[in-house]
């Protein structure tokens, strides 16, 4: 048998306080998306002392539209042309 290798996360206390900063999150948003995906930053929310900070989480959703229906992953449009 091999040497072992362990890893643990310990805690260690900070000398810094924290401070309010402004962040801006980018999410890609695919094509055809399904209603209610999740986009998730992790450790991305508001922190405090002694804690880990928490995931923010971007849920999808979609509005109607005057000219296109959604059906699943595609857009419809009913559209009238001459012949």
């Amino acid at each position: 048998m091999g040497p072992m290798l362990i890893n643990e996360e310990v805690q260690v206390p900070s000398e810094q306080l924290c401070r309010e900063e402004v962040k801006t999150l980018h999410a890609v948003i695919e094509r055809g998306a399904e209603e209610d995906t999740a986009v998730t930053f992790e450790r991305s929310s508001e922190q405090s002392p002694g804690e880990v900070p928490g995931d923010v989480l971007l849920r999808l959703r979609s509005e109607g539209h005057a000219a296109f229906t959604r059906r699943g992953a595609d857009l419809e449009m009913e559209l009238r042309i001459s012949l």
